[in-house]
């Protein structure tokens, strides 16, 4: 009952009543709670004593110092005195590692954290998600050369000189004048320039604002990439590092900072150990006194590099190109073209069912209109012996479907509906008259519709008739024409039913049917010659296109790896053809390997520093050709790409053709519906016509005599048109 009641603006005025009140006192509470913890942080900072709270209200009492910037919460000192009394609580610790994770200068603070949760040997999650949360911070703010940075460091040179001895193990080929052994050498070492990279990055991610990690990304961007513009903004990067200025945003102070907006931006106080440069190791002193040469010629070699990233080989150039070309003729073209012509041939394949349509159209109503018009007769005809109509109306109930009646009730508005309908029907059917010209199926259906071929019967009693040529098209028009005539009587007697409209619209509807039942079966002859004959058209299309496609692609991949084999051996050409004194200092300066630390350049490489220059720009250049070079991975690589393409289109061509196929089988498998389900519906009337004409026979007047017309009526149309086992075989 409550669901159906409507909600009146007092539901509205008192739900916003309740929420006003709801909010204020919730506000008065929570501003009321806050001041009693403010009063009980005042008490601790002058007691310095933290025993008459709990550690779950602990939590809370600190959320609202930072909030309100209490000094007891800003300068930490409240953490130090919980610690103190709840040494033992993983969740004070935790706590305290969260606030104090808010300024930089508190990473020694985190260490101590991490080392006195460690103490507590609690296996638990927590203690796993703060040492480890903790440890991550530590390292994102570290600018020291600690220990464990230098084992990564370590690491990190082993990596770098792996790659520079592979680098040199191409120049040194170049002077032995192994062209031949060159390509896996290129690729071994254009993989190990990308696992470097890739170390050298996480020791970024890692480290985000130590200054002895961009180093050593300088020194990656420098002597292995040869990335002249990376490699200067490295030294700008570790010129910034060096001064103090971070260069990464530290994500969790400005968080913390978003939560807290009234705590003050550095810590107040702290017993944090500063950074002290002096007090760093012998390690990382010597990093400190090392130089990054920075008087390299950066803008010839950004120029060297512009030239060679704007530079393209025409093996890899004509592989896009040729790919992308063949995908739109071969694929994308054909599909377009499939789906547009497939309105037009759908079209194509409406219109032979369109006729049969108007075909079996008109052949029921020639067949119902004789039945209707016999019962609306029997309806208005006068029994003798009893003085009562001879058939009473017909009485439906309500919100029976009438739309095959053209929604009428009433026996004379039905009749004139069917009457009315033939002029549809042979609308419908004119299309065949200009249809499919020399065919020889739809030339016999215009014969069976349009042709003179069929016989007229103009009654003026039962035994006198005459009879006259016609076509079965005009013999409906003529029934029709007979019906509405019926129709316009003001009175139905006997003499009316034996009369000449009545044995017009009951005896002529045998010979059109019958031709009509011919056209229908000549229809769907058509459709089949259409289906077999469109059927291999198809076929041809399907293996005529498959065949173009599989011969233009093992073309086009023969050619590819043929050019691309010939421009590799024009790149490694060119390296051949460097003076041999550069291509010795290349592999010279590749081989002075370092172990974690440059030395400073000898006297003899600053008298080299112009060729030293053109080293570093041949070896970008390098760098950037090896996409270019050809191997067996590569050929197999090429192939198998290609063959999927090529599966892919055979693919959609198949399903491109399937879909006319499919269109042309459902039309073969189902165009016999039409016929059988049509004339379904002529049986059956043809059936209640014939009963009709009985009780004609038995109650009206005797000289109605048809019966030998309604016995030839029966077994030649029974067996002209509709059977159930021609169907199902």
């Amino acid at each position: 009952m409550l669901s159906k009641a409507e909600w009146g603006l007092y539901y509205f005025v008192l739900f916003a009543g309740i929420c006003i009140v709801v909010f204020l006192l919730s506000y008065l509470f929570i501003k009321r709670r806050e001041r009693s913890y403010l009063r009980i942080l005042d008490e601790i900072e002058s007691t310095n004593e933290v025993s008459m709270i709990s550690t779950k209200k602990f939590k809370q009492l600190v959320i609202t110092g930072f909030m309100y910037s209490h000094p007891s919460c800003v300068d930490f000192s409240i953490f130090k005195l919980a610690i103190n009394q709840w040494r033992e609580h993983l969740d004070i610790w935790a706590v305290y590692a969260k606030f104090a994770a808010i300024y930089p200068e508190n990473t020694s603070t985190l260490l101590f954290i991490i080392q006195n949760v460690n103490l507590i040997n609690n296996k638990s999650k927590l203690a796993k998600i703060v040492c480890s949360n903790a440890s991550y911070i530590t390292k994102t703010r570290e600018t020291r050369y600690t220990p464990e940075l230098k084992s990564k460091v370590s690491k990190l040179m082993k990596q770098f000189s792996k790659t520079r001895n592979q680098l040199r193990n191409i120049w040194d080929l170049i002077l032995q004048g192994s062209v031949n052994e060159m390509s896996p050498a290129i690729v071994n070492a254009y993989q190990s320039v990308k696992e470097s990279e890739v170390e050298v990055n996480y020791l970024k991610m890692l480290y985000p604002n130590n200054r002895f990690v961009y180093r050593n990304y300088a020194k990656f961007l420098h002597d292995i990439k040869g990335d002249a513009i990376g490699y200067k903004k490295s030294i700008d990067d570790i010129a910034r590092l060096q001064r103090g200025i971070r260069i990464v945003e530290d994500t969790i102070n400005y968080l913390g900072m978003q939560a807290f907006p009234k705590i003050p931006d550095y810590l107040v106080a702290s017993d944090t150990i500063k950074n002290n440069p002096t007090a760093e190791n012998t390690e990382s002193f010597a990093m400190e006194q090392e130089t990054i040469e920075d008087d390299v010629n950066i803008e010839a070699i950004e120029s060297i590099s512009k030239q060679i990233n704007n530079h393209t080989i025409p093996s890899i150039r004509f592989m896009k190109l040729s790919t992308i070309v063949c995908f739109i003729i071969f694929t994308i073209i054909p599909i377009i073209c499939a789906n547009l012509l497939f309105d037009p041939f759908a079209n194509e394949l409406r219109q032979p069912i369109y006729y049969m349509k108007g075909i079996a159209f008109c052949r029921n109503l020639i067949n119902i209109m004789p039945a209707v018009i016999g019962k609306y007769m029997m309806e208005k005809l006068i029994d003798p012996a009893t003085g009562n109509h001879m058939m009473d109306r017909l009485h439906l109930i309500d919100n029976f479907p009438m739309s095959a009646y053209g929604d009428y009730r009433n026996s004379v508005d039905i009749v004139r509906y069917f009457a009315q309908s033939v002029s549809a029907a042979s609308q419908q059917m004119s299309g065949l008259r200009s249809f499919k010209i020399g065919d020889k199926h739809i030339e016999k259906v215009r014969d069976y519709i349009f042709a003179n071929s069929q016989y007229f019967f103009f009654y003026l009693t039962v035994k006198n008739f005459t009879k006259s040529r016609s076509s079965s098209n005009e013999i409906s028009y003529m029934i029709a024409n007979h019906v509405g005539k019926l129709l316009d009587l003001p009175e139905i007697t006997p003499d009316v039913v034996k009369g000449p409209d009545s044995l017009i619209a009951r005896n002529n509807n045998n010979l059109p049917t019958a031709a009509k039942n011919s056209a229908l079966e000549e229809m769907i002859n058509y459709i089949k010659d259409y289906h077999e004959l469109h059927d291999k058209f198809l076929l041809a299309i399907l293996l005529s296109l498959i065949s173009i496609n599989v011969i233009t692609y093992i073309f086009i991949a023969f050619y590819m790896l043929h050019i691309l084999k010939f421009n590799r051996e024009q790149t490694l050409g060119v390296l051949t053809t460097l003076p041999k004194t550069v291509v010795s200092n290349i592999s010279y300066s590749l081989n002075k390997l370092k172990d974690g630390s440059d030395k400073s350049m000898n006297t003899d490489s600053m008298k080299d520093a112009e060729i030293s220059r053109q080293e570093e720009s041949i070896i970008k250049l390098f760098s950037s050709i090896t996409d270019g070079s050809t191997s067996t991975s590569m050929h197999t690589l090429i192939l198998y790409c290609l063959l999927f393409i090529v599966i892919a289109t055979c693919g959609a061509y198949y399903l491109m053709i399937d879909q006319y196929s499919d269109s042309l089988t459902t039309l073969v498998h189902n165009c016999h519906h039409i016929n059988y389900l049509y004339g379904s519906i002529t049986f059956l009337y043809i059936q209640l016509w014939q009963d009709y004409l009985r009780l004609l026979l038995k109650r009206a007047a005797q000289n109605l005599k048809v019966h030998a017309s309604v016995s030839q009526m029966k077994f030649r149309i029974s067996r002209g048109f509709y059977h159930y086992k021609q169907h199902i075989s």
